[in-house]
């Protein structure tokens, strides 16, 4: 069982390069054997991890592709709402001006930046400074300046802006916009997957299992 559980994670890592663009090792390994079979108690549990120790769980962030529907708020807007920036009921997606990694994900540091300098962060440490503020703005890049509003006296979206300062000027881009809790579609067959698996491999691997506890066994 303990072999057939490992071939189900390795067909769902094959699966989710096929379904996903170019996802990062933390949601590839987020499917795991999470009970192993033994002896007295022969049975497998192949499934999603359920923790994180910061950020979201990879398994918390699949499952709306899994099952289609919404999906519960990350930490990121969990923090948002608490502080009051962002408005009951809606959530936060990145927009195409945000910054990207090789990946095509929001960098880690720029939620972390979002939340420090609008003083959202669940840890009061690392909420931004006047001090830590005039240190960054001698840096071109983490001088960028992050706020919450609807500039031009209100008619752009409400958001988190970002705002870029240069030699002659400034620019502002929407990096985050808020709106209505997001729906998903039925995307990643997880489970079609797995029976799929267990189809192929278990026969095989039950009757290699009972050859070798024939040819092992003390007559």
């Amino acid at each position: 069982m303990n072999k057939v559980a490992g071939y189900i994670v390795a067909a769902q890592d094959r699966e989710m390069k096929d379904v996903f663009y170019r996802p990062i090792d933390y949601t590839l390994k987020s499917v795991a054997v999470l009970k192993r079979a033994t002896a007295t108690d022969p049975t497998a549990k192949v499934g999603f991890k359920s923790f994180a120790f910061k950020g979201t769980a990879a398994g918390d962030y699949l499952k709306p592709q899994v099952f289609g529907g919404t999906r519960p708020m990350t930490r990121f807007e969990q923090m948002l709402a608490l502080s009051g920036k962002l408005p009951n009921g809606d959530y936060v997606q990145p927009t195409s001006a945000n910054v990207r990694d090789s990946y095509g994900n929001v960098p880690r540091s720029v939620y972390s930046a979002v939340a420090s300098q609008i003083r959202a962060s669940r840890d009061s440490a690392q909420n931004e400074t006047t001090r830590s503020r005039k240190r960054k703005s001698r840096d071109p890049v983490k001088g960028v300046r992050y706020f919450v509003g609807q500039p031009a006296g209100g008619r752009f979206a409400l958001g988190v802006w970002a705002r870029y300062t240069f030699a002659n000027g400034s620019a502002i881009r929407p990096v985050f916009a808020f709106g209505a809790q997001p729906h998903y579609e039925e995307r990643y067959p997880f489970f079609d997957v797995a029976e799929q698996t267990v189809d192929a491999t278990l026969a095989p691997e039950m009757q290699r299992a009972f050859m070798f506890a024939l040819a092992t066994a003390r007559w």
